[in-house]
């Protein structure tokens, strides 16, 4: 009897550069929180399969869960699991056409997100590190963790919070909605963050909390304002 040798199949994230008109490579475009990654089994006999398309933070999650799967077939099933929690709580952005409007070339290139000013200062769309996504909502900073794999790395979390210090708006509101949990360590770093925050005259909160988070944070002496939700947190915030 032939015994066949176990051929292993292997997922790779990979994305291909983009050039603008001068040929120069777009800035910003393999930020972590980025879309347009794409997601690769490669089988034992080195065919490539595209499986999805996303940003890398949630493609390398996707990646990590499918580690202990070998059988393609799994492999298909489980991303295809893992793609609909994703899609389930994330909104798309698409591009709309106008007929009257004809476009020039240039207009299809990507290129890096303009800052968004408030009170003619100008605001970073991202932390320096990709970790937060930067989004104001009336006079509300609304702070995205998009590496949830890196949240609780407390001294790359204080480096990366530093950004919100001159934001200028009147409450800087972080969403852990992606994050499992967060030592009593971190909880200091943002803690910090919200009396700095104070001295400046602008409040500070957080949203969608997991239970454990919870718990963690009591273990720490300061108290940090905490909604259920976004969208409560939102409307507190601007009253």
């Amino acid at each position: 009897m032939r015994i066949e040798p176990m051929r292993r199949r292997i997922l790779i994230i990979t994305k291909d550069p983009e050039f603008d008109s001068r040929d120069e490579v777009v800035l910003g475009q393999c930020e972590p929180f980025t879309s347009g990654w794409s997601l690769v089994m490669v089988d034992g006999n080195g065919a490539h399969e595209q499986l999805l398309v996303g940003t890398y933070t949630d493609l390398r999650r996707i990646q990590e869960s499918c580690s202990g799967v070998d059988d393609p077939a799994s492999v298909r099933s489980r991303v295809m699991e893992l793609r609909l929690l994703l899609t389930a709580g994330v909104t798309e952005t698409v591009a709309v056409q106008f007929a009257s409007i004809k476009p020039t070339p240039e207009e299809f290139v990507t290129r890096e997100m303009d800052a968004v000013r408030t009170n003619g200062t100008a605001l970073p769309t991202h932390s320096p590190g990709g970790l937060l996504i930067l989004e104001p909502n009336g006079s509300v900073l609304v702070v995205t963790v998009v590496q949830p794999e890196r949240a609780d790395d407390a001294d790359y979390l204080k480096n990366e919070l530093e950004t919100l210090l001159n934001c200028q708006m009147k409450a800087v509101l972080m969403d852990l909605g992606r994050v499992p949990n967060l030592s009593p360590r971190s909880f200091k770093q943002l803690a910090g963050v919200r009396d700095r925050l104070r001295e400046t005259g602008a409040n500070f909160a957080l949203c969608n909390l997991t239970g454990a988070m919870q718990q963690n944070m009591t273990k720490i002496r300061e108290t940090l304002p905490v909604y259920e939700t976004q969208a409560s947190a939102l409307a507190a915030l601007k009253e």
